[in-house]
C-alpha cells in the first residue's frame, strides 16, 4: 500500500490556518492506506497542538509535532540567515535534514495557507531519478516586470519552482550532501536572497529539481487568468502548457492562497475564487465555530484605496485590468520610487 509523509509547518499564528489545511488534507485522502502527519513549529501552544492531535486521530492517522526552534537557531546561526516576515519557519525546507527522522525517505513538504481538495497519491508515484525535490513553476518571477528576484539567480536555475508545495526525496537528498551544498550556497552567493529560503533552494538544488503539474499547486496568481495573457505577462519561458492550466481550473488537487488578504478565505469579506469550498472544510473542522480573521485595518489612506479599487476589479471579474494594475502597475511603481512598500503602512 502507498505510504505518504506530508509536512506542515506553522507557528501559533496559524494554528487555525494549519489545522484547517490538515483537515482538508485528512478528508480528502481518506483513500490513503498510511497518511502520517508531521507538524513543525517554533512556537505552537499545547492546547492549539492537541486540537490539532486530537483532530488527527479522529480520522485514524498518525501525526508526529516537532518542536524545531533550536534546529532553526542553530542554522541561522550558521548560515547567518535573516529572519523572514519576522520568523524562522520559513527555512524548515532548508533544514529537513537535520528536522525530519532519519527513515523518512520522501516527503510532501506544504504551506499553511492551502487547501487539499483531491488525492495526492499521484505523488507518491513519481519516479524522481536523482532529483531531490519536484514542485510547480514560480511564474511571478518569470515575468519581466514583476520579477525581484536576481536575474542572474533566475538564469542559473532551469526549473525555478514555488516552496509552497515541495516534494523532497530525502534519501537524494542524503546521497548528495545536500546539507553541505546549502551551507556553500548560502556563504558563496553574490547578492542577499530576496526570497529566502525559496531562492536558496532553487539554487542549491538547480541540478536536482524536476517539475509537477501545476494542479498540485494551484496559486493564487493563476486563478482566472487566461492562458493568453498568462504567456503576453508573465512567461520569460513556457512552464506551463495549456492542457495543464485548464486541468488545474477544472480540477485542482492543492489550492495555495497566496498574496493579499482578500485573496485569501480566512479573512472576513474575502473574495477569494475557492471560498466556497474553503468554507465547507472550515465550518466542519474543529475551528468552525470561530470567526473569521479580520482584515488589517494599517493600510495608510492610498493603499485603502487601491485596495478598493482591486477588490471591486476581482469581485467582477475584471481579470485582466485586475493583473495589470495589481502586478505590473506596482512594480513599474517599484521600480520609480524605492520607498513605495512602506507607503502601505499607516504612518
Amino acid at each position: 500500500g502507498i505510504v505518504m509523509n506530508v509536512v506542515f509547518s506553522s507557528s501559533d499564528l496559524y494554528a487555525k490556518c494549519t489545522g484547517i489545511a490538515i483537515y482538508s488534507l485528512l478528508t480528502s485522502n481518506k483513500h490513503i492506506e498510511m497518511l502520517n502527519i508531521y507538524l513543525i513549529t517554533t512556537d505552537m501552544t499545547n492546547s492549539n497542538q492537541q486540537k490539532i492531535k486530537n483532530m488527527c486521530i479522529s480520522f485514524g492517522r498518525n501525526i508526529k509535532i516537532i518542536e524545531a526552534t533550536e534546529i532553526l537557531k542553530a542554522a541561522q546561526n550558521e548560515l547567518a540567515l535573516a529572519d523572514f516576515k519576522g520568523g524562522l519557519n520559513t527555512y524548515v525546507r532548508a533544514m529537513a535534514n537535520k528536522i525530519m527522522p532519519s527513515d523518512v525517505k520522501r516527503a510532501l513538504f506544504v504551506d499553511s495557507d492551502l487547501m487539499f481538495t483531491g488525492s495526492i497519491e499521484e505523488i507518491e508515484k513519481l519516479e524522481m531519478g536523482n532529483n531531490v525535490i519536484a514542485g510547480v513553476p514560480e511564474i511571478m518571477l518569470l515575468t519581466k516586470s514583476v520579477c525581484y528576484e536576481d536575474e542572474e539567480l533566475l538564469e542559473a536555475c532551469k526549473n525555478y519552482v514555488n516552496y509552497g508545495v515541495v516534494y523532497i526525496n530525502l534519501e537524494n537528498w542524503r546521497k548528495l550532501d545536500g546539507d553541505k551544498k546549502i551551507k556553500e550556497c548560502v556563504v558563496n552567493a553574490k547578492n542577499p536572497f530576496k526570497i529566502a529560503e525559496q531562492s536558496i533552494m532553487n539554487l542549491t538544488f538547480k541540478d536536482h529539481t524536476m517539475i509537477i503539474p501545476v494542479k498540485y499547486n494551484y496559486y493564487t496568481i493563476l486563478h482566472g487568468i487566461s492562458y493568453k495573457n498568462l504567456c503576453k505577462w508573465y512567461q520569460r519561458r513556457r512552464v506551463f502548457s495549456e492542457n495543464e492550466l485548464q486541468q488545474a481550473e477544472n480540477n485542482p488537487i492543492i489550492i495555495h492562497f497566496v498574496g493579499d488578504y482578500f485573496n485569501r478565505p480566512w479573512y472576513n469579506n474575502n473574495i477569494c475564487r475557492f471560498k466556497d469550498t474553503y468554507m465547507e472544510y472550515y465550518l466542519k473542522s474543529p475551528w468552525g465555530n470561530e470567526p473569521l480573521d479580520s482584515s488589517p485595518e494599517d493600510f495608510s489612506v492610498i493603499f485603502k484605496v487601491y485596495y478598493s479599487i482591486l477588490i471591486f476589479l476581482r469581485k467582477n471579474y475584471f481579470d485582466t485590468t485586475y493583473f495589470k494594475l495589481r502586478y505590473i502597475v506596482v512594480q513599474w511603481f517599484r521600480e520609480r520610487i524605492p520607498g513605495i512598500d512602506k507607503i502601505r503602512r499607516k504612518v
